[in-house]
């Protein structure tokens, strides 16, 4: 039994550590499986039988639960990155207009330009983008003003899919170099598990619309700053 404990208790962990490593993070993850590890070990050497006997079941309900939870999160992530079927949601079509107008604006001809786009702007502008094969329904954005010390701020992003048995939530910083704009998720998450970098190009398409705007249409862009609700692009075109 006591043998039957201390490897039941290692898959116990290596359970635990999945589920930790998927939803916490690596840190969590090793903490989770040496802890475990230590409390089957324990159990097993000096608990008595009814401990070993209890630990036995809790490891069991870890095992089966912990397993039971990845394969469900799974489930619904594939469905959502797979069901193509239906239409995406229409873009607003002030918004998009508006969007278009202030694109227009500051990037018709030569000299600096300043492009201002508000919330409401640059959903319409990722909504219109968005195709039918596309898994997304639709993207809700929230531009979040930086703290102060240099922190540039980053755009918060929920992405609704046509499954709609799961969203993302994902948080983007905007980079400038080389006279360009690039949008880079910082952190994603699906339901509730972190998702890993490869999965991410799944949803490539609507940080490339924005990427596609916010690089000022060719033009050098010098600074991107993110407001309260706005996003203001500066630069210039030769």
């Amino acid at each position: 039994m006591r043998f039957a404990a201390v490897l039941l208790g290692i898959v116990a962990a290596l359970a635990g550590t999945v589920v930790s490593a998927i939803t916490i993070g690596e840190t969590g993850a090793i903490v989770v499986f040496l802890l475990l590890v230590g409390i089957a070990v324990l159990a097993a050497v000096a608990g008595s039988r009814v401990v070993v006997t209890r630990f036995v079941a809790v490891a069991g309900f870890i095992v089966v639960g912990g397993f039971g939870f990845v394969a469900w999160q799974a489930a619904l992530i594939m469905g959502a990155l797979t069901t193509t079927e239906g239409t995406a949601a229409s873009a607003d079509q002030s918004a998009l207009a508006s969007a278009q107008l202030a694109i227009v604006a500051a990037l018709s001809s030569p000299g600096p330009f300043t492009l201002t786009l508000h919330d409401d702007e640059l959903e319409a502008v990722i909504q219109h983008g968005l195709s039918d094969d596309s898994p997304v329904e639709r993207v809700q954005v929230d531009s979040i003003d930086g703290i102060g010390g240099g922190d540039p701020g980053a755009l918060h992003m929920v992405v609704h899919f046509k499954s709609g048995s799961i969203t993302a939530d994902v948080l983007a910083t905007i980079k400038v170099a080389d006279g360009s704009a690039e949008v880079v998720i910082a952190r994603m998450t699906m339901g509730l598990v972190a998702v890993p970098a490869s999965v991410r190009d799944e949803l490539s398409g609507p940080i490339d619309d924005l990427n596609e705007v916010l690089g000022g249409g060719g033009a050098f862009v010098e600074r991107v700053t993110v407001g309260d609700g706005v996003v203001v692009v500066e630069g210039h075109r030769p």
